[in-house]
């Protein structure tokens, strides 16, 4: 029997690999071995000097294919980062531990891994253990293929020319650039200071009215070029798969613009476009592992039988998700991580509002916020003094919340890097010169 680990990323594989390799060690196992599985180099300092392959992590492979190697009883789980994630067959699958979100399709096609048989009754079940989806994303994600899948409707060749007429329309680019850029790409060795040079002129069209659109405070202007960036996506997602069912002839405009938009799009970089919420310098001290019980997802009985999968439409129409909403939902997920026990959403967002309000009143705090950057003004004693005071005043109403605050660093540190962003920008915009008051 065999088990594979599902890993969010190649850095993560490597991670495991080293772990799963020192504990079999450590352990003295003689009977498991790991492969692990990703595209490329990973370079990964922490974990060593020089960069991490398939080759040099897989010790006895002796130039065997992974696929092969991993059929033979020498290997018995597979760590993959996306390669072997879908379209990889092997019947003595039996178990898969994810640690990677998954949705859609693509949950399908990654636990689909295991439904292989294997003759003479020898593999009876299989099992997953899963560290990140809940049950009834995974069960809505099957229903739609389950026992029959349809489109509803055909999807239009024409979407990536709309798409582009939208994109050409915005002056971002020139046809010329577009075409200067693909000729230097498809060089032999193209140098990276001539590909970014013929990237120039877009970046900095893009880059003067953002600015413009920032000093003129017009949200309109700045949310157009939040689409642009985000359409140079879109069409080059949906050209990647068009183009393998549909024949668009001689015109190479579409290719040339897929080459084009996938270098351009990572350039374009609008501020405070995400969430402001900065939780890069929270380091993990603890964790929880709590078992939450087997769950049986039976497909039979849903409305999946007669659902058809929608074709793909209006590609580089979406509208912006309101960043209020898109914070709050960040907020309650690093709550959850921060906190144990059954708490509401609307508990958690009480909790963390009532601090944050008692401490927007200290006058103290007011001066520091106006005088100081972010960080400076969070690395106050008198910021920490004020939100321990008001964790101690919240005590009565939220006991289970206040005692971690007040037993765990950890929680402790959590919870100030995100008053620490909660409590600033609410001070800047009650200043006079913001016009505004602290909102909910």
């Amino acid at each position: 029997a065999k088990a594979m680990v599902v890993t969010s990323s190649r850095k993560e594989a490597v991670r495991y690999k080293l772990q799963m390799d020192k504990y079999i060690a450590a352990c003295g196992y003689t009977d498991v071995a790991a492969l692990v599985a990703f595209s490329g180099d990973v370079a990964d300092h922490e974990s060593g000097p020089d960069p991490f392959n398939e080759g040099n992590m897989n010790k006895r492979l002796n130039g065997r294919d992974l696929r092969r190697a991993f059929a033979t009883e020498d290997y018995n789980v597979m760590i993959v980062a996306n390669k072997f994630q879908t379209g990889f067959d092997q019947p003595l699958l039996v178990a898969m531990y994810v640690d990677k979100r998954l949705a859609g399709v693509a949950a399908v096609q990654t636990l689909s891994r295991l439904n292989r048989i294997y003759p003479a009754g020898k593999k009876d079940t299989t099992y997953v253990l899963d560290f990140v989806n809940q049950e009834g994303e995974i069960l809505e994600a099957f229903r739609t293929y389950y026992k029959k899948a349809a489109l509803s409707g055909i999807t239009d060749p024409n979407l990536v020319h709309d798409l582009q007429d939208k994109l050409d329309a915005e002056g971002i680019y020139t046809a010329e650039e577009v075409e200067a850029f693909v000729q230097v790409a498809l060089a032999k060795k193209p140098k990276q200071a001539e590909l970014l040079s013929k990237l120039t002129p877009a970046v900095e069209r893009f880059r003067v009215r953002l600015l413009d659109a920032e000093n003129h405070k017009d949200e309109k202007a700045r949310d157009g070029l939040r689409l642009f960036q985000r359409n140079l996506t879109a069409f080059v997602r949906a050209y990647d798969f068009l183009s393998q069912i549909v024949d668009y002839g001689t015109d190479t405009t579409l290719e040339m613009r897929s080459i084009y938009f996938r270098h351009l799009a990572p350039l374009l970089e609008i501020p405070g476009g995400k969430d402001p919420i900065d939780l890069s310098r929270v380091i993990l001290t603890h964790y929880n592992i709590k078992d939450l019980g087997q769950h049986q997802l039976p497909l039979a009985g849903g409305d999946g039988d007669d659902s058809k999968l929608a074709p793909l439409t209006a590609v580089g129409s979406a509208k912006l998700h309101d960043p209020d909403l898109v914070r709050l939902r960040e907020i309650i997920e690093k709550m959850n991580e921060l906190f144990e026990g059954e708490l509401t959403d609307a508990n958690q967002i009480h909790y963390i509002h009532g601090i944050r309000d008692e401490m927007l009143e200290n006058p103290v705090l007011a001066q520091q916020a106006a005088a100081n950057k972010r960080d400076q003004f969070a690395a106050s004693p008198d910021f920490h003094d004020a939100m321990m005071t008001a964790v101690l005043n919240s005590y009565e109403k939220h006991k289970s919340m206040s005692e971690q605050v007040l037993r765990k660093d950890n929680v402790k540190a959590g919870l100030k890097e995100i008053l620490k962003d909660l409590v600033y920008e609410a001070f800047a915009k009650a200043r006079p010169e913001a016009g505004a008051v602290p909102g909910p």
